[in-house]
């Protein structure tokens, strides 16, 4: 995590996630008590590629082996959580999963973290952060294989921040 100066209060975090295809349906992570389901994968440690990054999370929160098909893009949002502001980066992986079957649950290794199958067609209905991705996930479905980028959650005051961040200063 990269932490900016306190006038700002971001935190950056870099991911990796994976779409996990099976009948119609994608695998979505969900923290127990929260109401927002996410991609499963995790953070970026320091000196790790992203693809080792996101086939050590399936294997600690699933206990599974993968493997990574393509990289589908990326995408950048901004959130608040518990009156902190966070900024990340998500690199998005199809990711395969030998005789993952849809219609049996998934049993989390980790405590905090459960996983449900959802179809597809009713993304909207899955509370998935950030946003862009039911557009993302549901073109690929169907078949778009133009590369993912997409920001969301981006307020104009941080816009500026970051324009000014990288020397323009307009």
């Amino acid at each position: 995590m990269i932490k900016t100066d306190n006038d700002c209060n971001i935190s950056f975090h870099l991911r990796a996630r994976a779409l996990i295809v099976a009948d119609n349906h994608i695998l979505l992570a969900q923290r127990k008590g929260r109401q927002m389901t996410y991609l499963p994968g995790g953070h970026i440690e320091l000196g790790e590629k992203a693809e080792e990054c996101l086939l050590r999370e399936i294997n600690e929160e699933l206990g599974y082996q993968a493997k990574i098909k393509a990289f589908l893009g990326g995408l950048e949002s901004k959130y608040a959580d518990n009156q902190k502001n966070h900024q990340e980066l998500n690199l998005i992986f199809l990711v395969e999963i030998d005789n993952l079957d849809c219609s049996k649950e998934i049993q989390s290794l980790e405590p905090h973290l459960e996983f449900k199958w959802h179809p597809i067609t009713a993304l909207e209905s899955a509370n998935l952060k950030p946003e862009p991705l039911i557009k993302f996930i549901k073109d690929y479905h169907q078949g778009d294989r133009r590369p993912w980028w997409g920001s969301a959650g981006f307020a104009r005051k941080l816009l500026k921040y970051r324009l000014t961040f990288f020397g323009n200063k307009s």
